[in-house]
């Protein structure tokens, strides 16, 4: 954990108390090694946990997403409410992989370094697998150069097969397909997603947006359409860059130039 923390660029040790090394990057903590406090206890003994890490992680989304699991190493307790982070203890770091925790610690690093740092990590790292953290992207229906409803109900039968985890309330599932993993946050009428890793959950997503009429919109990107009928009911503001992706392949490459 240590040589993870100490190989993302810009990082600093804080000494912290009895000892505890705080890793941070332009004065913010994005890990840090945790004193035994009254909330994190063995729930046999009631002794303090004396191993506790404390890793930054990117939105409510991903802490839940890591903690719902109770059979995960990773946990949170109730002073950690609203706080975007996430605990593991030392003697359970062996239970996820090396490359695990180096994109635990990744995100961490790249939730609390500045914007133009995070941009250039990301830049010099994004490879076949599209960063898990560099961007959203968006899908809805259009109509006459309006948002259209409906959607929903097809996308959801494309991804329920492959849903592994789900949080009703927030409307977000955690969806595993192929070779790689997805957030989704999907509702009746449109979809977010992101942290995608590896290129099989696109071509699900592209065969869901297809079924479901949606237009696909990575941030920054240009419109993606799985139809060329859906050009001419783009609205203004979108039609002006438009490229017609046909499978996963197409949109990743779209995704990849960004």
């Amino acid at each position: 954990m240590h040589e993870l923390a100490l190989g993302m660029p810009h990082v600093t040790i804080y000494p912290g108390t009895q000892g505890r090394p705080v890793y941070q990057v332009g004065g913010r903590s994005f890990v840090f090694f945790r004193n035994p406090r009254p909330d994190a206890v063995d729930p046999g003994t009631g002794q303090r946990y004396d191993d506790v890490i404390v890793f930054w992680v990117p939105d409510e989304g991903d802490k839940l997403a890591m903690v719902q699991d109770e059979s995960s190493p990773f946990f949170t307790t109730s002073h950690f409410d609203g706080h975007l982070s996430v605990l593991l203890r030392a003697s359970r770091v062996g239970e996820i992989s090396y490359g695990e925790l180096a994109e635990v610690v990744q995100d961490a690093w790249l939730s609390r370094a500045s914007a133009r740092r995070r941009e250039t990590w990301l830049r010099e790292h994004r490879d076949a697998t599209v960063s898990p953290v560099s961007f959203d992207v968006f899908f809805q229906r259009f109509q006459d150069g309006r948002a259209a409803p409906g959607g929903g109900e097809a996308m959801r039968r494309a991804l329920e097969p492959y849903i592994v985890q789900e949080d009703p309330e927030h409307r977000f599932a955690f969806v595993e397909y192929g070779d790689g993993s997805a957030d989704v946050y999907l509702d009746d009428d449109s979809m977010m997603v992101n942290h995608v890793v590896g290129e099989k959950p696109w071509e699900l997503l592209v065969e869901g947006a297809r079924a479901a009429g949606w237009v696909i919109m990575p941030t920054d990107g240009p419109t993606c359409v799985t139809d060329e009928a859906q050009r001419p009911h783009l609205p203004e503001d979108l039609a002006g860059q438009v490229v017609l992706v046909g499978s996963g392949v197409d949109l990743v490459r779209v995704i990849r130039a960004l």
